[in-house]
């Protein structure tokens, strides 16, 4: 299963999402949210959101690969799977 990150959140005023394979090299990364973008939890280093590319060492110029996905409202996935949770954005 292929593990993936969406930066909808830093694009919602545009009703734009992207969505990204988080395997580099692969190894599965882990990322969070920082002020000036996100960051993988692994090694520390800041990513450009909206290109998904690494700018700090030792990644730097890495680029995470376009996933496929969907954009819906929480209503329509309610609806075909109520029991789903959800965790606040921080």
């Amino acid at each position: 299963m292929t593990t993936s990150f969406s930066v909808s959140r830093l694009l919602a005023h545009t009703a734009t999402a992207i969505i990204y394979d988080c395997t580099v090299d692969g190894e599965v990364l882990t990322f969070g949210w920082h002020e000036n973008g996100i960051y993988d939890q692994e090694i520390d280093s800041l990513w450009n959101s909206p290109k998904g590319e690494a700018l700090e060492e030792p990644l730097k110029g890495t680029r995470l690969a376009p996933a496929v996905g969907i954009v819906l409202y929480r209503q329509t996935w309610d609806s075909f799977h109520p029991h789903s949770e959800y965790r606040p954005a921080s």
